[in-house]
């Protein structure tokens, strides 16, 4: 590396890196000597400076460094600032907020509309008959632009798709199914989306014929101008959705449902993270598992697939135990107890649920069932809960699974759960060979429970979520609050996880590349894409003499990960800066070693890394790669808290992709970003991370910008994940550069042309009014960083004499250069 020192050149050395990939040849003369004369130390140093200078005088000639320094020497506007950390994570967190809120008021949107339109609506029993008929239909997902199964191909693969939109003598009509225009859409993962419609996707194990859910599919098409609504309101929105407690899956834009046959569509919305943490409230839940000699066969497996059920219903705000009980009451899980060997909740993460999944595939069945002590001890276990306040802090509730309940037990449930039954009690009765159901019934219905009962495989998951519209009960009475949920960080395209292939029977996929492949045909699709997602509930909000509380289902939209990041600029953060944020868990959002991913494969656990995994705190008084560090668990725990705050730490960071690992010192400055779960922090190098060089070319009427002069040849590149300038709606085919260098030319030309007038967008936030007109924004309007821009304008001034001056090819070859090169602050690097 190469760098100036002198006086002013201070502020050269910290705007770049002059480098150079060299394979020099030695230079030198060799020194003639007797091969037996003794070689000194002044020899030594004098060959080593002799080497030293002629070295450095070479790669300054090679990399133009002088002229560079110049230039930079030369502009009076550049200065160097300390930076206040605290202060900028501040006004970083207030930012990420303002985007956030835009995202929650685009559902609050979706969600009063949705229940202005259930309360209008007119039910139609025979609307389900109609659909099977062919007198009415919708856009299916998993029916949009298919082929019949005989299609030889030839010809325009549209005007082969089975519609029901056709003539019925057409060789090509289908009730049910429909066709449509899709173009792959970047703004989408290159996902092919038809933005005028949305498009419904209906469960494997849901009839969509069945009244209730026909009818809410029909009202809730409505929602369409409103997504639209959403959509032009804020290009940066993702997908949108209502998911109804019926079971199907609202989505906008459409998209096709891709399916195979070897690959069952398992996909329920009700069962997905969003859904439930807004259908209900965080829960602690215990589950009573029958492991009686009379559980055994049939009743076996469905019991263990009613537990499983219930577990993929519950995330990280739950917390959660199973308790086997024959003639004893034991924990499934053994090291899942307290000090004192009692049972207890624990949280319900994937770990955790992967710890359940395994134990309750490997249960035994024996003795005789002893409801009394197993009702006994989860109640006792809850109200310890209760008492101390720990756990969730809310609902409560006890899932009694069984083949049969003898008793009603009336004495414990007076003893343990009266007057105000602050526990809820579910039961799940297995099996058909029983004849007395009414004990199992009371248990359930006196203790504002709901009692199922399951005879078939096929019917557990339907069952089983029959229980979230019960939890659900509080809110959906107070009908005017509706709490705003933030999920944990999640990919886009999921590999099932071990649980739900473990239900159905099925070895586990290596990978998807068939819908990578499929997508990849018509769009850019490149891998797994990290979201969270803001969901509200939707509650039916008519007046019936008896009052009903009754969930309508939820409304969502997911915010890409990559949509916060672009609101922490890393040129903001300097040199081995970064930037991070975890949720109330202290699990992480997003962070630089936060590595989902292993040879294109999700990792079981990458959705729950904690902020103590990814900061390895460096003590030398201790060995082992990681430990508990109070200073660390203290930020983690603020944090968690969402206060404010900064800390320093000592931290082991790898470089080289793993191959060497380096000690750092580090300050992490942490604000919480308000009306959401999380909070953001930004770490920055304790010596020198404090400081950064400010100014650039100031863009105004009376400077002219000849792009064409500045990069002039094809021998540059920008950084490419920072964001200089983008237009709304990216995703449009007018919208698309091949490059971010082309990208950058186009805005560079239209500074050019509009000078004064160029609309910067003022933030990637608020845009200008003039970009949103009645309240839209526009297609050509543009969010441009304008320090940043600024910035790039002026590096690429200083460094364009690595095109404008001839070839230099002579002298790289005296040399033994192969490649020199500038890389600067703005994200600029240019080579010769």
């Amino acid at each position: 590396m190469v760098g100036g020192a002198r006086g002013a050149g201070v502020v050269g050395t910290t705007l770049l890196i002059l480098t150079i990939s060299t394979n020099i040849a030695l230079q030198l003369q060799p020194i003639q000597a007797d091969h037996e004369q003794k070689i000194d130390g002044e020899v030594v140093n004098m060959w080593g400076t002799r080497f030293g200078t002629e070295l450095w005088e070479s790669l300054t000639r090679a990399t133009r460094r002088d002229e560079i320094q110049k230039g930079y020497d030369s502009h009076a506007d550049l200065t160097v600032k300390e930076i206040d950390g605290f202060d900028m994570v501040k006004r970083m967190a207030a930012e990420v907020q303002v985007m956030m809120q835009h995202k929650i008021d685009a559902i609050k949107r979706i969600m009063e509309l949705a229940e202005n339109i259930a309360l209008d609506h007119k039910y139609d029993k025979d609307r389900g008959e109609r659909l099977k008929e062919g007198r009415y239909t919708y856009y299916n997902a998993k029916k949009l632009n298919v082929l019949s199964d005989d299609d030889e191909g030839g010809g325009d693969e549209f005007g082969r798709y089975l519609s029901q939109y056709r003539d019925p003598g057409d060789d090509f009509y289908a009730p049910g199914y429909s066709r449509m225009s899709l173009t792959a859409n970047k703004h989408f993962s290159g996902i092919p989306v038809n933005t005028s419609f949305s498009s419904v996707h209906v469960p494997t194990n849901v009839f969509d014929g069945e009244p209730k859910v026909i009818n809410a599919i029909d009202w809730s098409r409505k929602l369409d101008e409103t997504f639209k609504d959403n959509y032009q309101r804020d290009p940066s929105l993702s997908w949108q959705y209502f998911g109804s407690s019926t079971g199907f899956l609202r989505q906008y834009p459409a998209m096709k449902w891709l399916m195979y046959e070897d690959d069952p569509d398992m996909y329920d919305a009700r069962m997905r993270d969003w859904y439930i943490k807004s259908a209900a409230s965080p829960k602690d839940i215990v589950i009573l598992l029958d492991t009686s000699g009379s559980m055994t066969g049939l009743r076996k497996e469905i019991a263990k697939h009613v537990v499983l059920n219930i577990m993929e219903t519950l995330g990280e705000d739950d917390f959660v135990t199973v308790l086997t009980f024959s003639d004893e009451t034991r924990p499934l899980v053994e090291c899942f107890t307290d000090s004192d060997g009692e049972p207890e909740l624990v949280q319900a993460t994937t770990e955790n649920i992967a710890e359940f999944t395994e134990a309750v595939n490997n249960i035994a069945t024996m003795e005789i069932a002893n409801f009394t002590s197993a009702l006994t001890e989860a109640f006792t276990l809850l109200e310890r809960y209760r008492t101390k306040k720990i756990g969730a802090e809310s609902n409560q509730a006890i899932m009694l699974v069984t083949d049969g309940v003898p008793y009603t037990y009336e004495t414990i449930f007076q003893e343990y759960n009266q007057p105000h039954k602050p526990v809820r009690v579910f039961t799940y009765l297995i099996g058909r060979e029983i004849s007395d159901l009414e004990a199992a019934k009371w248990m359930a219905c006196e203790n504002k429970g709901y009692f199922t009962h399951v005879t078939t495989l096929a019917e557990v998951k339907e069952q089983v979520l029959k229980y979230i519209p019960v939890m659900a009960r509080p809110l959906v009475l107070l009908r005017e609050t509706h709490p705003v949920r933030w999920t944990g960080v999640y990919a886009d395209i999921e590999v099932p996880n071990d649980r739900s292939l473990w239900v159905i029977g099925l070895k586990k996929p290596t990978t998807r590349k068939r819908i990578r492949e499929l997508q990849g045909k018509e769009g850019s699709f490149k891998g797994y894409k990290l979201m969270t997602s803001v969901s509200i509930p939707v509650y039916n909000k008519k007046n019936h003499t008896v009052r009903i509380a009754e969930l309508l289902g939820v409304a969502g939209t997911d915010v890409p990960i990559a949509e916060i990041e672009k609101l922490i600029p890393p040129y903001k953060l300097g040199v081995n800066g970064y930037s991070f944020a975890v949720n109330n868990n202290g699990y992480i959002l997003y962070h630089p070693d936060l590595r989902p991913m292993f040879q294109e494969i999700l990792k079981p656990n990458y959705n729950s890394v904690d902020l103590a995994e990814v900061e390895l705190v460096h003590n030398p008084q201790h060995d082992e790669p990681r430990y508990n560090d109070s200073a660390l668990y203290m930020m983690r725990k603020e944090m968690v808290d969402q206060k404010d705050g900064l800390a320093r730490l000592t931290v082991k960071v790898h470089m080289d992709d793993m191959k060497r690992v380096t000690v750092r010192e580090q300050e992490y400055f942490y604000y919480n970003i308000s009306n959401t779960p999380f909070t953001l922090g930004i770490v920055m190098p304790t010596k020198y991370g404090k400081y950064r060089v400010s100014g650039g070319l100031e863009l105004n009427q009376n400077r002219h910008i000849d792009a064409t002069s500045i990069f002039s040849d094809d021998r540059w590149k920008l950084h490419p994940d920072w964001v200089y300038c983008e237009y709304n709606y990216a995703g449009t085919d007018d919208r698309k550069f091949d490059s971010p260098e082309k990208n950058m030319k186009h805005f560079l030309e239209r500074l050019a042309d509009e000078k004064a007038s160029f609309n910067w967008g003022q933030s990637r936030v608020r845009p200008l009014p003039k970009c949103q007109g009645n309240g839209y924004y526009q297609a050509d309007c543009p969010k441009c960083d304008k320090e940043l821009v600024q910035a790039l304008v002026l590096d690429g001034e200083i460094t364009k004499i690595f095109t404008d001056e001839k070839s230099r090819k002579d002298l790289f070859k005296q040399f033994g250069i192969e490649l020199s090169f500038v890389s600067t602050r703005s994200g600029l690097t240019r080579w010769e």
